[in-house]
């Protein structure tokens, strides 16, 4: 909520589990809360903390409004799809995602390894 009440609005994946809490902070909060919602067949309900709810029946235009328009990236651990927004992210000349306190360096957790590498200057 601490980021909500900065005036940062709260884009996140929105399903469940942290990303729910991401949203709900922002929706408790002054900023808006959008959840970039996936449409697939097994997939789980958006969350109900949602201001601005946009649903997508393909990733790339999903992945697109990801790397388009952060100031800053918060990554949790997550399954594949995480891995890959966050390699696509990465790759894009546009951003970076949120350092580890190490100029240029950033860690991605996937799985229980730990896999460092350096982004483009």
């Amino acid at each position: 909520m601490a980021l909500s009440e900065a005036g940062f609005v709260i884009v996140s994946g929105g399903g469940p589990g942290i990303v729910e809490a991401a949203n709900k902070g922002a929706y408790d909060g002054k900023s808006s809360s959008i959840g970039l919602n996936i449409m697939l067949p097994h997939e789980k309900q958006a969350n109900r903390y949602q201001n601005i709810g946009l649903a997508f029946r393909n990733f790339f235009a999903r992945e697109v409004m990801f790397v388009k328009y952060p100031t800053a990236y918060f990554v949790m651990p997550g399954g594949f799809g995480t891995l890959n927004e966050l390699i696509e992210d990465s790759n894009s000349n546009r951003q970076r995602p949120a350092s580890t306190g190490y100029s240029g360096t950033s860690t991605i957790l996937a799985g229980d390894s730990l896999i460092g590498f350096k982004t483009p200057s």
